[in-house]
């Protein structure tokens, strides 16, 4: 079973609504983490619905279950609009850190039946499409995120192998396939509007091999992006910092 939280403003609505989605290098953490973003989105007229997601663990790969999730939350939010007050015309997502990786993979897929659910219940037939995705310190590339690694964690501690179950080596094509660099095409980043934030000194995701990178070749696809890159901040300053700042 998978759980959401659900923060919605006062007043009758409808309002936009957006899924929040958590970081954690694919292997841990929960929509807990969101709580601060809820609480502030929907205080200023934002319906935030903050989702769990299946995540990995050794011999436990999740992809592509954790996209598969993400969809999930962002059907269930558009199914639920009359009980949430929701306009279905205005839905969003934002994502840090792995995050932000499963939203940008969920605005550039959408309905795409490749990474669709068969058997997603009862709101099966409902868009996952988005109007706005919202990343910080984003993970992009696996296949990048997989060399940075090998030089700096532990063998023990490799997200994207786990999140794939397998290296590059053994897993090639699947490196590619997975990751949202490979998906920005003029069909998939047009009809999204992309906001796109990271620290300069971001040791997990070097922003020139990620943030910078996607956002680049977004726009060259003809999206509409802004970029916010954070002087100074490191990986985990979505985190960290209040949300005001």
């Amino acid at each position: 079973a998978l759980l959401a939280d659900a923060f919605v403003p006062d007043g009758r609505g409808p309002f936009p609504g957006i899924v929040l989605l958590h970081g954690g290098a694919f292997t841990k953490g929960s929509r807990s983490r969101c709580r601060a973003w809820g609480e502030y989105l929907a205080a200023r007229g934002v319906v935030a619905l903050a989702a769990d997601y299946r995540l990995a663990a050794a011999g436990r790969p999740s992809y592509p279950a954790a996209i598969l999730d993400a969809k999930a939350a962002l059907r269930y939010l558009r199914a639920s609009a009359a009980d949430l007050k929701v306009d279905v015309e205005r839905v969003g997502i934002l994502g840090g850190s792995a995050g932000a990786y499963l939203a940008a993979m969920v605005a550039l897929t959408g309905d795409e039946p490749a990474l669709s659910d068969p058997d997603a219940g009862p709101s099966s037939g409902v868009s996952a499409r988005v109007d706005v995705a919202i990343l910080m310190a984003g993970t992009f590339d696996l296949l990048a995120r997989w060399e940075h690694d090998r030089s700096h964690r532990a063998p023990d501690d490799q997200p994207a192998e786990l999140f794939l179950g397998g290296t590059p080596m053994s897993a090639r094509r699947r490196y590619y396939e997975a990751s949202p660099v490979f998906y920005a095409s003029e069909q998939a980043a047009r009809p999204v509007r992309w906001l796109i934030a990271w620290g300069t000194d971001d040791e997990n995701t070097p922003p020139a091999d990620h943030s910078e990178r996607f956002a680049h070749l977004l726009t060259l696809a003809g999206a509409l992006v802004r970029v916010v890159p954070i002087p100074g901040a490191p990986h985990y300053w979505s985190i960290d910092a209040a949300v005001d700042d």
